[in-house]
């Protein structure tokens, strides 16, 4: 997941949203993003959250939990980074 987080968030960067002018450059932005997120979808759905968060209540393990909510962090973070 934390690979995910990365790739994603280097993609985004590379994009350089903030240079998107005119309406058909941010087409060309949009369609580049599409492909990117139809290639690597998200780790990160409901179940696999919900699955982590069962499993570290099980462990009780503080230094796990600390690491999955890091990794969840980020996912979050790449995944509504290019839109707010």
């Amino acid at each position: 997941m934390y690979e995910w987080a990365l790739e994603t968030m280097q993609y985004l960067s590379a994009m350089n949203l903030d240079r998107t002018r005119s309406p058909s450059e941010v087409e060309v932005a949009l369609d580049q993003l599409q492909h990117f997120v139809n290639a690597h979808p998200s780790p990160l759905t409901v179940e696999t959250e919900h699955n982590m968060n069962d499993t570290l209540a099980r462990i009780n393990n503080s230094e796990l939990d600390a690491m999955w909510r890091t990794a969840r962090q980020r996912c979050v973070h790449s995944l509504y980074r290019g839109w707010g």
